[in-house]
């Protein structure tokens, strides 16, 4: 019974955090990668595994956000609503395999798109891809023998993984009985993106939002622009 703890929008409440996730330089690297003029932090999220925890499920980043685009950004006009998700995740602990690290399944950002691979549960006992599997099924090029996956085993503490919002991926059990297994992850979206408020206001997470504003508009105080720097561009 042991508990993975997950702390969201943790740079509101931390200024060693606030430095980290709305940093320019990260900014301007998510910009570099994507060619967006400007880029949007929508949330963090930092998790703590600790030892003999359980698997975090596949999933989909991009499912569990409700926005729009009203001028599609290339190639961003193939993602759902013409708005595509970029995930930055740091690793806080050295990434050793016994750890649960981070995984990816290959390839699966090319996958249809219209499955939002959102996941009811993120703690699984038992077999934590079996989303990707599911997916992987539904895709003409895959089976589950041509299905691969890739570990960020290896990856040292202070270190990036950067992945598409459209990419499963998940991580196995803590295994180790004596250390945590610590990351941060900071969702990214182009500046000029909006709500979708219809969806938004299904949302227990995003209604508050949008329940009372007459804009589609994101609060740039909540959702802080970092790509300009500010002031700059």
């Amino acid at each position: 019974n042991v508990r993975t703890l997950q702390i969201v929008n943790v740079w509101k409440a931390s200024l060693v955090f606030e430095r980290l996730v709305l940093s320019s330089e990260l900014g301007g690297l998510i910009a570099s990668l994507t060619g967006w003029p400007s880029v949007r932090v929508v949330q963090d999220q930092t998790w703590l595994k600790p030892p003999s925890s359980q698997a975090l499920a596949f999933h989909r980043d991009r499912g569990y956000f409700m926005f729009r685009s009203s001028k599609p950004f290339p190639p961003d006009e193939d993602c759902v609503n013409g708005v595509r998700i970029v995930t930055a995740w740091i690793a806080l602990d050295d990434m050793d395999e016994e750890l649960g690290p981070l995984e990816y399944a290959v390839g699966s950002h090319r996958w249809t798109k219209s499955s939002h691979g959102t996941n009811a549960s993120f703690f699984e006992s038992t077999d934590y891809r079996h989303l990707a599997h599911h997916a992987a099924r539904r895709e003409p090029q895959h089976t589950q023998e041509t299905l691969t996956f890739t570990s960020m085993s290896g990856l040292p503490r202070g270190s990036m993984s950067i992945h598409d919002g459209d990419t499963y991926h998940g991580s196995g059990p803590n295994k180790s009985r004596t250390r945590c297994r610590r990351g941060v992850g900071i969702h990214y979206v182009r500046g000029d993106v909006e709500w979708d408020v219809e969806e938004a206001q299904k949302s227990k997470i995003w209604r508050p939002y949008v329940s009372d504003q007459q804009t589609t508009k994101l609060d740039d105080d909540l959702f802080p622009i970092v790509w300009p720097p500010q002031g700059k561009g």
